[in-house]
């Protein structure tokens, strides 16, 4: 599922930089779990909004969610989920160009 999600990431790149699409509105992706090495260093123009409300909220709306997934994959751990939480905090505080939004959310 990452190397999908990052061949997703070059795909868009690819058409959101292609000469003929000067002029067009920008794309507003949106994913969640990505690699860091899949999005950064960014282009000139890319954005990253990382919408992550407080951990408790976070986690609290995480054990909350109704169980579901697709067929032929796996349900998500709280443990891996948090390693996944723990892994988007470190880009800022890695200095990675990130803009942070925060806030309960719902």
């Amino acid at each position: 599922m990452m190397q999908a999600k990052a061949l997703l990431i070059q795909a868009i790149r690819r058409v959101e930089l292609d000469p003929a699409n000067d002029g067009l509105p920008p794309l507003v992706v949106i994913m969640a779990m990505v690699e860091e090495k899949a999005l950064f260093p960014l282009s000139e123009g890319e954005e990253v909004l990382l919408l992550l409300p407080p951990k408790d909220v976070w986690e609290r709306q995480f054990l909350g969610r109704l169980p579901h997934h697709e067929p032929g994959s796996r349900p998500m751990g709280l443990e891996e989920a948090l390693r996944w939480y723990e892994e988007h905090v470190r880009w800022k505080a890695l200095g990675l160009p990130v803009t942070l939004l925060t806030g309960a959310l719902r």
